[in-house]
């Protein structure tokens, strides 16, 4: 076994819940033990979010929109803005802080470059309930990937930190689920992923890591902390659907697992077979199974058809005019929601993977029609819309629909 004098480890604290994570390891920890702070007034960024945030929202919208316009698919340059003189950091949403972050990423990387003295592990500290460091974990974890790449990363996260900005907003439950899902799903290929309840727990996890103690803390499953993250959202009445993506803050794309997929390929295929049906303003979707004949309904925690383009009449709900489908959550709490979306998960997963479902030849026109569709969409539609981050997003997970349809289609004619 390494002595714990020859280990080297660097902890990296992010926003506000990270200062006081790194503040505290500092007081008690070994010599062989590097803590930094990043937030939003550390001297690499200067004055940049100094000031009101009609301003700093404008310079960041107008830089990204001229030198990053891949990150149209998450930040949305249409976002209404308080008016003067609301300052920046109580308005601040994830998106805004992620591009704002990707803005200075080569003055980031050579800090990184320049204080990182070959550690033997990384921990990097963050809530997930702030715009700051949830905004910035991922992208920090992959920068530091890229300069130390086969140094292991831990992702260390705080479920409960009360913001002093956002405690009062339902703007934080939001800004957790989407840090939590975000992470769940990027972390999985590159670093090692915790979570804690509180930052007190995240400080005792880390400072036994740095000491080689066995972990006496308990983790939180990742899984089960975004079951309850969907939950707290769902108690907030009235969800729109943009309020609630507000916060997103990665393309579409890289949220689609294959469990969405399936869930994309169930609900193409019963709506191809007159099946299925949304009801309670695209909220609710109601469906038979396949097998068994069975009625099943699953509450979304928003309307999921929202996006204002030209509809078709492909089925109930309109695959070819929203994306809400693949990014609103249900009611994943209840069991027999549970019940429901593992069903039409499963069809969709038969349908897309060689399992021969006797189509009918109405119905695999269907499904061929709403491919010659959505390749007009690709082509035309939504170049209309440049400035609409409703396009953009779309625009971003239109391939992944594309490809479940043809997948549908090569497997089952």
């Amino acid at each position: 076994m390494t002595d714990i004098t020859s280990s080297h480890i660097s902890v990296i604290g992010l926003g506000g819940c990270g200062g006081l994570i790194v503040n505290s390891i500092k007081d008690t920890a070994l010599p062989n033990v590097n803590c930094f702070h990043l937030d939003f007034d550390s001297e690499i960024f200067g004055d940049f979010f100094y000031g009101y945030q009609f301003d700093v929202y404008r310079k960041v919208h107008s830089l990204v929109e001229t030198s990053l316009p891949d990150l149209l698919t998450w930040l949305d340059l249409g976002e209404q803005l308080i008016e003067l003189p609301d300052l920046f950091m109580p308005g601040a949403s994830r998106p805004i802080m992620r591009a704002s972050l990707l803005l200075h990423r080569s003055k980031i990387v050579k800090y990184f470059e320049s204080i990182l003295d070959s550690p033997t592990k990384v921990i990097i500290a963050s809530s997930t309930s702030g715009s700051t460091g949830s905004a910035w974990v991922i992208d920090i974890a992959t920068m530091i990937k890229q300069i130390l790449p086969s140094t292991p990363i831990e992702i260390s996260l705080v479920y409960n930190y009360r913001n002093a900005f956002f405690s009062k907003s339902m703007n934080q439950n939001s800004m957790r689920y989407w840090a939590l899902r975000e992470a769940s799903v990027c972390s999985k290929l590159n670093f090692e992923l915790s979570l804690h309840s509180t930052y007190e727990d995240a400080i005792v996890s880390i400072s036994e890591t740095i000491n080689r103690r066995p972990q006496s803390g308990i983790k939180l499953d990742v899984e089960k902390a975004l079951l309850k993250s969907t939950r707290e959202v769902a108690a907030k009445t009235s969800l729109s659907a943009q309020f609630f993506l507000k916060q997103r803050a990665r393309a579409a794309s890289d949220l689609i697992t294959e469990e969405t997929k399936n869930l994309v390929a169930g609900y193409e295929l019963a709506a191809t077979e007159e099946r299925c049906k949304f009801t309670k303003n695209d909220r609710t979707l109601e469906f038979i199974c396949r097998q068994t004949n069975k009625n099943y309904e699953i509450n979304f925690l928003s309307e999921i058809n929202f996006l204002s383009v030209q509809h078709t009449q492909f089925g109930s709900l309109r695959i070819t005019s929203g994306y809400g489908l693949a990014l609103i959550p249900h009611e994943n709490w209840d069991p027999l929601q549970f019940e429901a979306y593992k069903t039409i998960c499963s069809e969709g997963a038969l349908a897309r993977f060689g399992q021969h479902l006797n189509l009918r030849k109405e119905n695999l026109d269907k499904l061929s029609k709403v491919l010659s569709e959505l390749l007009q969409l690709k082509m035309n539609e939504l170049s209309q819309s440049a400035h609409s981050l409703d396009s953009h997003t779309f625009r971003n997970i239109l391939p992944h629909y594309i490809q479940i349809v043809r997948q549908i289609l090569s497997n089952n004619s």
